[in-house]
């Protein structure tokens, strides 16, 4: 499923996708990860949360990522 994606992804977007599965606290490995291979830009989804909840509630992942990020973030929500 993971390379099936990636192919896609680069197929779609013609960029460089890597891939990896870590353990952990996922706001510090996405954080450790965006320094270690300097990127340009990391994209991370938000919750599913409908209403003026959603403002407050980006999610702490997402939340940890925007706040502390050494680049730029794109929070992508779902259809």
């Amino acid at each position: 499923f993971q390379q099936a994606m990636k192919r896609k992804l680069e197929d779609q977007t013609g960029l460089k996708v890597l891939t990896k599965i870590k353990t952990g606290v996922a706001q510090a490995i996405l954080l450790e990860e965006a320094e270690t291979l300097r990127a340009d830009c990391i994209f991370v989804g938000s919750r599913n949360i409908r209403g003026v909840i959603n403002r407050f509630l980006l999610g702490s992942v997402s939340n940890a990522v925007v706040t502390n990020a050494p680049c730029s973030v794109e929070v992508i929500r779902a259809r």
